[in-house]
């Protein structure tokens, strides 16, 4: 595998709500008009815009064997990452944030750290990064 750039650590799944001014009473239902899902995280974004932008990436780095860990590898995809060194686990889940987006624009976090607190040298391929120009 010829590379450009290798992006190592961590991916989430973002999931976006908006606006949210104010949390519902414990226990009851709130209705939003608007709930999104994206590619986050610093290194598998990174991959993601590199490769819109003509370059070959590849990330490296550990999933759950979950419906957030098929997304993401399906984001990563779909802009052309090369994904083929990720792992999966059924250690834990992967790494998810919830958005809470208020009509201002301002963001509150609810995030799972996930298998992202699992990804260690062993899910990097050393070969792989010697061939690339850069190392993210």
């Amino acid at each position: 595998m010829s590379v450009d750039v290798v992006s190592v650590g961590v991916v989430c799944a973002d999931v976006m709500v908006r606006p949210v001014e104010e949390l519902p009473a414990r226990g009851s239902l709130g209705l939003v008009p608007k709930l999104e899902i994206h590619l986050g995280g610093l290194a598998g974004v990174t991959a993601a815009v590199l490769c819109r932008l003509g370059a070959k990436a590849a990330f490296m780095g550990k999933l759950g064997q979950d419906g957030f860990g098929d997304y993401i590898l399906n984001a990563l995809t779909s802009h052309g990452v090369d994904v083929s060194r990720v792992t999966r686990t059924a250690e834990c889940c992967t790494s998810a944030t919830v958005v809470l987006i208020s009509e201002d624009g301002e963001r509150t976090f609810l995030h799972h750290v996930g298998t992202n607190v699992l990804t260690s040298e062993n899910d990097i391929d050393f070969e792989v990064v010697k061939s690339a120009n850069v190392l993210h």
